[in-house]
């Protein structure tokens, strides 16, 4: 780590703007002998108006003290804390305080006591890593808004929407497949532009391998998770050129339309909102779909059913909203366990419980527990980064 990427992990720790992964980060600095040297030097030149402010109503000797305790018996952090020095009140004061919050986010490594872990749970968002074809990772958090990567081949513009947006290379040689793959985290989403027009929203907890420069017999894609399509017509010698989504066992032919894919479970549920689609499952058993009807194939049971549904509760999610239709509360929890990043733990029997509703997925996630308690069937406690259902 630079001297100035630890700057910007403090600034971002002091406005609150930091990420887990940037506050993991800073918290394994911190606890390095290298890391304290670089940190000592920063704070002390970190003297502007807003810190001097921060720091006039904090009790600092308290601070340090708490710190002392917390981390005593911490073999890991007993040479970082010999840097802490309360002759230097503003390094002391600041130190303290970053520790005393890393071990309120980490408490496991910081002391054995079971405690209440107060956590900041916030909705999801943009963000994955993109593994490209010669085998390097982009973590997409780390590339700026309307950044363009040049690659051998094509062009990734990364836009302010959560977008990734593929531009082949004039010169690129159709017979030499590209292939890219994303993989979204709980708590993330991105959304792909295709060379050829497609468009796929990739929900979280999902990886999506993804060819650049289709062939002129087929374009064939392999998903894990959730994804909405919007596929583009594309032609070759005046044949379409079909587009091949593979879930599993399930194998998904179409022309250009739009559908929703959902394997996170034991059940495959593909779901037509326009266009026509045909479905194979591995042997000669084949479905064809008309828009508004769903297939649910299970792959244990080789088993499919088909029923007409409205996709609005289905696809919902593409366009930042939660829409539930008569669904169980365990699948309503999976689903914001999924977009929060959270666990649930069951304190009683919901099987029966039924939700219906809609709200913004960007909403506090107190304010979609609440909603949900209107039912008078469930109540919620939240304790850190874990909903305990009552």
């Amino acid at each position: 780590m630079t001297k100035d990427q630890l700057y910007s992990l403090f600034l971002k720790f002091r406005d609150g703007s930091i990420t887990e992964e940037e506050l993991r980060i800073l918290k394994l600095f911190i606890s390095a002998d290298s890391g304290n040297a670089w940190l000592r030097e920063l704070i002390e030149n970190f003297n502007d108006e807003e810190s001097a402010e921060f720091l006039s109503d904090t009790d600092s000797d308290a601070l340090f003290d708490k710190i002392l305790v917390s981390v005593r018996d911490e073999k890991k952090l007993a040479r970082p804390i010999k840097y802490i020095n309360k002759i230097v009140i503003l390094t002391g004061a600041i130190a303290a305080i970053l520790l005393l919050c890393f071990s309120l986010f980490f408490p496991g490594e910081f002391n054995n006591d079971d405690k209440v872990v107060l956590a900041e749970v916030v909705p999801g968002r943009p963000k994955g890593n993109l593994l490209l074809e010669n085998g390097e990772i982009i973590n997409l958090d780390q590339v700026q808004s309307d950044t363009s990567i040049v690659l051998n081949g094509y062009t990734i513009t990364v836009l302010k929407n959560g977008e990734l947006k593929y531009t082949l290379s004039p010169n690129q040689n159709s017979n030499t497949p590209i292939y890219n793959t994303i993989v979204t985290p709980k708590g993330g989403e991105y959304t792909l532009s295709l060379p050829d027009g497609t468009k796929i929203w990739v929900n979280s907890s999902s990886k999506i391998r993804y060819p650049l420069n289709f062939g002129h017999s087929k374009r064939e894609v392999e998903l894990e998770g959730e994804a909405l399509f919007e596929v583009a017509s594309l032609k070759f010698n005046n044949s379409y050129i079909p587009f091949i989504v593979k879930t599993g066992d399930q194998n998904l032919e179409v022309l250009g339309t739009t559908f929703n894919i959902n394997s996170y479970g034991k059940v495959i549920s593909t779901t037509l909102v326009e266009g026509a689609v045909r479905l194979s499952f591995g042997d000669e058993n084949q479905q064809l779909l008309k828009p508004n009807q769903q297939a649910n194939y299970s792959s244990s049971h080789k088993k499919v059913t088909i029923k007409e549904i409205d996709p609005f509760y289905t696809i919902a999610w593409r366009n930042g909203v939660f829409a539930f239709d008569e669904m169980s509360i365990e699948n309503v929890m999976e689903v914001l366990a999924r977009w929060y990043d959270i666990e649930i733990e069951y304190q009683r029997d919901i099987k029966n419980i039924k939700f219906t509703g809609s709200i913004s997925k960007y909403e506090d996630i107190g304010e979609v527990l609440e909603i949900m308690e209107l039912t008078k069937d469930v109540k919620f406690k939240l304790i850190g980064r874990r909903v305990i259902v009552m």
